[in-house]
């Protein structure tokens, strides 16, 4: 049988990833390495490849009398260390005359040229163990390899995509596939996302042969739209699947200039279809939700999992992860895969003391500092360490946790997935901002578009959490576990949100300039006029987008016509970006709002008396429009002897200093985190962010379609945007 030596104590990277391995069993392993790099389609990296192939796995001199083609016999886990990640990726192999063996020799031969491209692309001491990118590439490599060879996926071997020879549809292959695992909860949907993250390392570098240190070259980033990805998901009720599918995807048509420019903006102007996958059953079975624990059960479950616990020696491994499914609000399989999990925002990692999570916002880069570690109480902390803190097979924890909790005197059986629930649907029965239940429960911002806008102090979240350890769970306030933050920052969430220094300044610079060439217009109204016209319309849209959270899509701003009421006004918004679909939802407009606008209504009607009749025709006709309701009220004026034409939202946006240096979407940012600050209900910022809310649930007592409903959102946004202009140009300004 072949051996290899056993690693060292200390992990060092190796420049040669065959080094200490049997030459004999080597020399089979470079041979594979050669056949799955033959199987490569010619592009411009797949030299690259082949030169790091011959760098990184050199086959030791055979010494005397050894064969030189021993048979592979050599037993996975004791090639499945750190210090061997090619090795045992190669040695795992297909059974020949499978259905899917090409594809999985394909899969194969991606899976190895992007790790020989990461190992080819970092220096020798950046690749080490604790790194979160070679991390990457290792949980990659296994999840191919238990693919490929594990007795227990001969199913879901059945189902792997065509595999093409394009790195580009092959990614999308595998992109597309682990969307449909995800739909239906299956437990290697987690293990085909890392398959992802690997190919990353090739597709992100491919057209590229420079293999100089990481310092010496630019960044090759992967352009593709930011809108090219879609989020499939599965509306689950009591415990089912629900008969609609829902498909989550950019609007048709949008114009040019509308187009979202990363993920973020992308999520928030996707548009939800509705598919009926022909289910027959359409019973109200739906209203009585039995996957739901009450109170009382889960005060059962948790207090019997406290004695188990604490009892001394050795601790129930059943009653642990029962325990840390209804704290953590994380399956039994998710639990499992804590321990090694590499510390990326979007992902959750036990910590040594807790579970860590850090969100996946834009700009959270590869750091895990803006994030949240869930300790547990100290008497339960050496348990959970020893469970949650070390590798285990899957199958095994679940089996363990379903036989402990099928041991408790409970008044009606309970399935292990209702108590990961205990915790979501506890916080959501009390009304808590489902931006919050996101964080706590570990949730992608894929898959919960408020996660990208909403930002948190950590006191709110451990006071959430706190709570639902004592009103769901009744532990006393000795036994809950406490909240920290990952880094130093005080929140945890949306990193564009701007300071409240940030943006008074800016809006105390657009003042200043509007007020400066209002005194210059005094003279010489028409030579000035278009810049007077520039700095009232930045002001004033400014202020306005900021009452209303744009979005940076679309016209600027709804005709005047379009605001209703006079004691309680609402505005109607539509800002996806999409003229063929109804989108639109009525905001209020707070009285600092209908200030601002009535200021921009007396700048339109002096510059309308400026221009006399030998002004532009079009400008006329253009106020003219706006005064009456009928045309957009923001438009751009060039120059004296110009037309005017309309202003778009990304224009706008484009032309101006953002506070903080923050993107375009940064009024968003801003207003979500102010609204949940100011203890507005998360049902109701949800509604005003476009995000869904009071229109789309039956059951809500109050429609949100009343002008009463609105009020407490009315005062929080002008308390808001009183803080945030501070004080208003006078009428002499606008004059």
């Amino acid at each position: 049988m072949a051996e290899i030596s056993p690693p060292a104590p200390h992990y060092t990277p190796r420049e040669n990833m065959l080094e200490g391995v049997q030459s004999g069993l080597a020399l089979q392993l470079h041979d594979e390495a050669t056949r799955l790099v033959g199987l490569l389609a010619a592009d411009r990296w797949t030299e690259a490849v082949e030169d790091a192939q011959a760098r990184f796995l050199q086959v030791p001199e055979v010494s005397q009398g050894d064969p030189s083609h021993p048979v592979m016999t050599e037993p996975l886990g004791s090639l499945s260390k750190g210090n061997y990640p090619l090795a045992s990726f190669l040695q795992a192999r297909p059974v020949e005359g499978h259905l899917r063996s090409a594809d999985m020799d394909r899969l194969r031969a991606f899976g190895l040229a992007a790790a020989l491209n990461f190992f080819a692309q970092t220096r020798r001491h950046e690749r080490k163990a604790t790194d979160d990118a070679y991390a990457t590439v290792q949980a990659g490599l296994r999840a191919i390899r238990r693919l490929v060879s594990y007795p227990s996926l001969d199913l879901l071997r059945l189902e792997l995509p065509d595999i093409p020879l394009s790195i580009d549809a092959t990614f999308a292959a595998i992109l597309d596939w682990h969307h449909h695992l995800s739909q239906r909860h299956d437990r290697f949907a987690r293990r085909i996302d890392e398959i992802r993250r690997l190919l990353q390392h090739l597709q992100r570098f491919q057209g590229t042969r420079d293999l100089r240190p990481v310092g010496a070259r630019e960044t090759i980033r992967v352009r593709m739209p930011a809108y090219a990805w879609a989020i499939r998901e599965l509306e689950g009720t009591a415990g089912t699947v629900a008969p609609r599918l829902l498909f989550r995807a950019p609007p048709d048509g949008i114009a040019e200039a509308d187009h979202p420019r990363n993920a973020e903006e992308a999520a928030d102007i996707a548009l939800t279809e509705e598919v009926d996958l022909g289910f027959e059953d359409r019973s109200a079975a739906w209203l009585a939700d039995h996957g739901s624990l009450s109170d009382s059960d889960c005060a059962t479950i948790i207090r019997a999992a406290g004695r188990a616990i604490t009892q001394g020696g050795t601790p129930a491994v059943g009653a642990v992860l029962c325990a840390a499914s209804m704290l953590y609000g994380r399956k039994i399989a998710a639990l499992a895969d804590l321990h090694g999990t590499p510390h990326h925002p979007g992902t959750s990692w036990w910590s040594g003391d807790g579970v860590g999570f850090a969100s996946d916002v834009t700009g959270s880069g590869r750091k895990s500092t803006n994030g949240l570690i869930m300790r547990p109480a100290a008497a339960w902390q050496r348990a959970f360490d020893e469970v949650l803190g070390r590798v285990h097979p899957e199958a095994g924890l679940e089996r363990a946790a379903a036989d402990w909790l099928a041991g408790l005197d409970l008044p009606r059986s309970v399935r292990l997935g209702s108590l990961a629930r205990a915790l979501p649907d506890g916080l959501a029965a009390r009304g808590e901002d489902q931006a919050v239940i996101g964080l706590l429960t570990g949730t992608s911002v894929r898959t919960m578009t408020q996660l990208y806008y909403a930002s948190f102090p950590i006191d709110r979240l451990n006071a959430a959490w706190v709570l639902h350890q004592q009103e769901r769970l009744g532990l006393t306030a000795a036994e809950c576990g406490v909240l920290v933050p990952t880094g130093t920052r005080k929140r945890v969430g949306s990193r564009y949100a701007p300071s409240d220094d940030a943006v008074l300044s800016f809006f105390d610079d657009l003042a200043r300039k509007w007020r400066e060439l209002s005194l210059l217009a005094r003279h010489q109204k028409m030579v000035h006029g278009p810049d007077l016209h520039a700095a009232a319309t930045n002001y004033c849209l400014a202020a306005l987008s900021l009452a209303t959270a744009r979005r940076p899509h679309g016209a600027a701003f709804p005709p005047l016509s379009q605001i209703v009421g006079r004691k309680r006004p609402q505005v109607l918004i539509s800002d996806k970006g999409n003229r063929t679909h109804d989108n639109a939802r009525w905001l209020p407009l707070p009285p600092v709002a209908m200030t601002i606008i009535g200021l921009y209504r007396q700048h339109l009607e002096m510059l309308f008396a400026d221009c006399g009749v030998s002004g532009p025709a079009l400008l006329r006709d253009r106020i003219d429009g706006v005064l009456s309701g009928d045309a957009l009220p923001f438009f751009v004026w060039p120059g004296q002897f110009e037309d005017p034409y309309d202003l778009t939202a990304a224009e706008f946006w484009d032309r101006l200093d953002l506070p903080g240096r923050k993107p375009r979407n940064w009024a968003r940012h801003y207003m979500r985190r102010h609204l949940a600050d100011d203890g507005l209900a998360g049902q109701r910022i949800d509604a005003f962010m476009g995000h869904g809310g009071g229109w789309s649930d039956p059951l809500l007592p109050t429609s949100m379609d009343s002008l009463l409903d609105q009020a407490d959102l009315r005062a929080a946004l002008d308390r808001i945007m009183t803080s945030a202009l501070g004080s208003l140009p006078d009428a002499g300004t606008a004059s």
